[in-house]
């Protein structure tokens, strides 16, 4: 196993976010290495990280689970909602983890943070106090973190925590693309 500390801190990164109707959730995460990494042994966690009356709150989505929670070379991790529709559960590929009450929405920064460093961002915590409802500009898409699929270009090779750099302001300079609602079929796919 190969490890995503000192030596390359910025390895895995979000490949998909699937932020869909009703409970139709899901992050996909990509390990373009040679190696597969245990995700649980590398203190691999998603967090999401939101303000709320004027305070900064970053909660747990997920923790991995060492020698369960494997992320083969080239290959990648869904995790998805355990009430999602079963056309994004069955598109989530072999290496999923179903999380219980998986609570994420457009307008919350998602960070993958591995041995203590943050790997790869999607979404900016700061957004107007009380809108739940808007979600964060990405390639010139209006909300598009928001009721839509955003996928990372297949010309993306590693996580990027710089939100700002990393959505862009166009589909030229960004590096997602932005699909539809309830856009599963390269979900659970590698790239």
């Amino acid at each position: 196993l190969t490890s995503v500390g000192a030596q390359d801190p910025l390895t895995l990164f979000f490949s998909e976010v699937v932020e869909g109707s009703f409970f139709n959730k899901g992050i996909e995460l990509y390990n373009p290495s040679t190696s597969a990494i245990d995700l649980g042994q590398e203190l691999c966690e998603l967090k999401r990280e939101r303000r709320e009356d004027g305070q900064d709150r970053t909660e747990r989505v997920y923790s991995f689970e060492a020698s369960k929670d494997i992320i083969d070379s080239l290959n990648t991790f869904s995790v998805v909602s355990n009430l999602a529709s079963q056309k994004l559960t069955v598109n989530a590929g072999a290496a999923v983890a179903e999380v219980v009450n998986m609570k994420f929405k457009g307008v919350w920064q998602l960070q993958l943070v591995c041995n203590g460093t943050i790997l790869d961002v999607f979404g900016d915590f700061q957004y107007p106090l009380g809108d739940d409802t808007s979600g964060h500009d990405v390639a010139g898409v209006t909300d598009a973190t928001m009721d839509h699929t955003v996928a990372r270009k297949d010309t993306v090779g590693r996580g990027n925590p710089q939100w700002a750099d990393s959505r862009g302001t166009t589909a030229e300079d960004s590096e997602w693309l932005v699909l539809p609602k309830d856009t599963f079929a390269g979900f659970g796919v590698q790239l």
